[in-house]
Parts: structure tokens; C-alpha cells; sequence
């Protein structure tokens, strides 16, 4: 006599192991896709190009420019150098979103805190 739990096993239907394999790999594209994507939003890479704004040739802020320059070469970054009239310049251009300015050197002080 055959217990009654095996009977019901028999009237249990499968997938087909293609399908299920296709089911599981589908499945852990989605989940893997959605992973990556949450990552590149709560972690985004940093830019490989930056524009910067010094100051007049030879001041301290064009020689800090040029050291900056070549730190963030060795680690892949591009670094395009903008000389200006000095740290007032400099604040008026990174304040302007339309200047394609994103770093720069100012005087502590010299905003009004924005």
C-alpha cells in the first residue's frame, strides 16, 4: 500500500527544467539590473572632466590650479584650468550656472553664505 503523501505527488505538475531555468535567469537579470541602478543613484561616479577657476597667471590660486591639475590626472580626471581676476571673479562664475564653472578657489568669507 502506498502512502496517501505520494499519491498527491503524482497529481503535482513540474515545469520543465528549460523553463524554469529561463524563469531563474530572467528573474536574476531583473534583480541584478535593479541593483545597478540603485547604485548609480545613490552612488554616482565622479566626472572625468572638470572645469576649474584659479586666479591671474602666477598667483597662488593658478599655482594651486596646476598642482590640482596634475593630482587628479594621475586618477583619470581632466582638468580644464579658467584664469580669472581672483577669488571675486571666481565666486561670481561658480554662482553663474550657465559659466560651465564647478570648482574654484575663493577667500573664506568673501560670500554672503549661499
Amino acid at each position: 500500500m502506498v502512502p496517501k503523501s505520494i499519491n498527491n505527488l503524482e497529481n503535482f505538475r513540474q515545469l520543465p527544467p528549460r523553463k524554469t531555468l529561463i524563469m531563474i535567469v530572467a528573474a536574476a537579470v531583473i534583480v541584478v539590473s535593479g541593483l545597478v541602478w540603485l547604485c548609480a543613484i545613490l552612488f554616482p561616479l565622479p566626472p572625468h572632466r572638470i572645469t576649474m577657476v584659479t586666479g591671474p597667471e602666477g598667483s597662488a590660486y593658478d599655482t594651486y590650479g596646476k598642482a590640482y591639475k596634475r593630482l587628479l590626472a594621475k586618477e583619470g580626471i581632466e582638468v580644464k584650468l579658467v584664469q580669472t581676476l581672483g577669488g571675486v571673479d571666481n565666486l561670481t562664475r561658480l554662482r553663474d550656472s550657465k559659466s560651465g564653472v564647478e570648482v574654484g578657489f575663493v577667500e573664506g568669507g568673501s560670500g554672503d553664505g549661499r
